[in-house]
C-alpha cells in the first residue's frame, strides 16, 4: 500500500500489485527511457496532486523517502505549488558556473548552519541521543538527460542539506542524512525543523 498523510488523517491510499514483468532483466534495462506515467513510481507524482486536491488553501508539504528522489516529483510540486522534503537518493551530476560537480560531494561541503543534540530514530520504536551537525547548499536540480530536450524540463532551484553526526560514540552507526528540499532554509531553526519533520517518515513506517 501506498499512503498519503496529514496530522491525523489520510489525504490519499493507493494498493497495488508489483507486476511479474518489472523484475525481468529486460525491463530493468529499459525502465529509465520510459515515461514516469508507466512507472510504479508514478504513484508519488499522483500523491502530490491528489494531497493538494484534498487540502484547498493550504501550505502542503510533501515528505518522502529515498524512492521519492525523482525529477518529474519535484517538476510536479513546482508546478502546483506542493513543497517538498526528499530523502536524497540520487548522486546527480550538477553544473556549476561551467563545471560538473556530483551532488553529494557539494552537499558535504556546504557551509554550516547549526550543530545539536536531539533524539533520533534507530527503528519504528526506539531514539537515542545523537549530535547532528547540518550543512546547507543551494542546487540547480537537472532534468534527466533522457528528458532534457523536452519542452518545459528546466532546471528547479532546491537546498540539499547535509545531516550528519561527525562525533559518534564508539561502536554506534553515525547518523548521515541527505535531504533536499523547495523549502527556504536560512537560520538555524528553519533547518531543525526539516529534519524533525524527516524523522516524521518512521512514524508513516509505523503506522503501515
Amino acid at each position: 500500500p501506498y499512503t498519503t498523510l496529514f496530522r491525523s488523517g489520510l489525504t490519499s491510499q493507493k494498493i497495488y500489485a508489483r507486476k511479474e514483468e518489472t523484475k525481468t532483466a529486460e525491463y530493468k534495462r529499459t525502465v529509465k527511457s520510459q515515461p514516469i506515467t508507466e512507472k510504479e513510481t508514478y504513484r508519488w507524482v499522483e500523491a502530490i496532486g491528489q494531497a493538494k486536491a484534498a487540502l484547498p488553501g493550504k501550505h502542503v508539504v510533501m515528505i518522502g523517502d529515498r524512492e521519492s528522489d525523482i525529477y518529474e516529483v519535484f517538476r510536479q510540486g513546482y508546478e502546483i505549488g506542493v513543497d517538498l522534503l526528499i530523502r536524497t537518493n540520487q548522486n546527480r551530476l550538477l553544473n556549476e558556473g561551467g563545471e560538473s560537480v556530483k551532488l553529494f560531494d557539494k552537499a558535504h561541503q556546504g557551509d554550516i548552519i547549526t550543530t545539536y543534540e536531539t533524539d533520533v530514530p534507530i527503528d519504528h520504536h526506539k531514539t537515542r541521543k545523537a549530535v547532528l551537525t547540518i550543512r546547507t547548499a543551494t542546487i540547480a536540480l537537472p532534468p534527466p538527460t533522457t528528458r532534457s530536450k523536452e519542452e518545459a524540463w528546466t532546471d528547479i532551484p532546491l537546498t540539499v542539506l547535509s545531516v550528519r553526526e561527525e562525533n559518534p560514540a564508539v561502536g554506534v552507526e553515525p547518523i548521515s542524512w541527505l535531504l533536499t528540499t523547495s523549502l527556504g532554509v536560512t537560520t538555524p531553526e528553519e533547518a531543525r525543523e526539516k529534519v524533525t519533520w524527516n524523522m516524521y517518515r518512521w512514524r508513516i513506517e509505523r503506522f503501515h
